[in-house]
């Protein structure tokens, strides 16, 4: 179902036009962000929040993946499979990914329900916080994937040959954003 929805978000992607997408999603949404990522080439890269793998196809996806993979996550438990998404990041050559401290996996959506709060124990003292925490940066790592390497219709067509391009980093308050100064040694967040 995930490999369809990305396809369906890469078609909605170029039915408007787009010259250069950043991909979201939360939870199986992030893994279909992931799968349509990895099929545009106008993609600049991926933002994952409490990314939950499905059967391996995360790894799969993310192995292959030529361009930034960045993820925030919260606490392992039922609702995120454990944390099995952090293996994704794990995979993909520009992996980066960032600990959001005691966050369940309702922090990721917002407004969050009854049930989710319920069955994921989603109702922790914070989440508000942690909320506007989860926003602030979902929007610095977007705008950094934005700001970063501008693909040209000439190296597009190759970019499959330029798996072990670089994108250099810098952090603020330990996000990664492509395009910029090394991390700080206080970030939290691995670098491909």
């Amino acid at each position: 179902r995930q490999v369809k929805t990305g396809a369906d978000m890469r078609d909605i992607a170029r039915g408007h036009g787009a010259r250069r997408v950043v991909y979201g999603g939360f939870s199986a949404g992030a893994l279909s962000a992931l799968v349509a990522a990895r099929l545009d080439e106008r993609s600049a890269g991926v933002l994952g929040l409490d990314l939950v793998d499905n059967g391996g196809i995360g790894i799969g996806m993310a192995r292959g993946l030529d361009r930034p993979l960045i993820g925030l996550w919260g606490d392992p438990g039922r609702c995120n499979a454990e944390g099995n998404g952090r293996q994704v990041f794990a995979s993909a050559p520009q992996g980066r990914l960032t600990a959001i401290p005691g966050a369940s996996h309702c922090d990721f959506e917002s407004p969050t329900d009854a049930l989710c709060e319920v069955l994921c124990d989603g109702d922790r003292p914070g989440s508000w916080g942690r909320r506007q925490e989860i926003l602030r940066r979902s929007v610095l790592a977007v705008a950094g994937l934005l700001a970063g390497p501008n693909p040209t219709s000439a190296d597009t067509a190759g970019r499959e040959k330029r798996t072990g391009t670089h994108f250099p980093s810098r952090t603020t308050d330990g996000v990664c954003i492509p395009g910029s100064d090394p991390p700080s040694a206080n970030a939290h967040c691995s670098l491909a």
